[in-house]
């Protein structure tokens, strides 16, 4: 019995699991750090995108984006009449390259992320304020132009 568990493990490829239930097992723990290790922030790492609330109240629109460890003038915003553009870039400090990491999160690259809006906008009359990591912009909404019938002519 020994020896026909040796041949089978002689074939077996390099990194594959002999029992499928451990392979199983595995990918379990990788799926619950995924979603619920507190830790693993997807998208604020490496050149993610930042998570954005965009509410209605009394006839404004608010935008906000959560952007932790960033300074104002790391962030850009650009609007146009239909959509919302930030963008920013986030440096590491200085590191030494000799220090063996076991684990690396800490935020560096640079991101974009632009958010449609559900009317349009007058960007002449955005207002943006930043305090405590969070960016919250002001939106007003142009005014709604009616339908018109357009007679045609012969």
């Amino acid at each position: 019995m020994a020896s026909t568990l040796q041949k089978h493990d002689e074939k077996r490829p390099e990194g594959r699991f002999e029992d499928p239930f451990e392979a199983l097992a595995s990918m379990r723990r990788m799926m619950m750090r995924t979603f619920f290790d507190p830790g693993f922030i997807p998208n604020l790492i490496e050149g993610g995108t930042p998570a954005v609330n965009l509410y209605e109240k009394d006839g404004t629109y608010t935008l906000e984006c959560a952007l932790p460890g960033y300074k104002k003038d790391d962030i850009t915003v650009e609007a146009s009449a239909d959509a919302v553009t930030i963008s920013g870039s986030y440096a590491d400090e200085k590191t030494e390259e000799k220090q063996n990491y076991h684990r690396r999160e800490v935020k560096h690259g640079s991101f974009s992320r632009t958010v449609g809006l559900p009317h349009e906008i007058d960007p002449n009359q955005v207002a943006a304020s930043f305090e405590n990591g969070m960016l919250k912009l002001t939106l007003h909404p142009t005014k709604a132009v009616e339908r018109k019938k357009i007679p045609i002519s012969a």
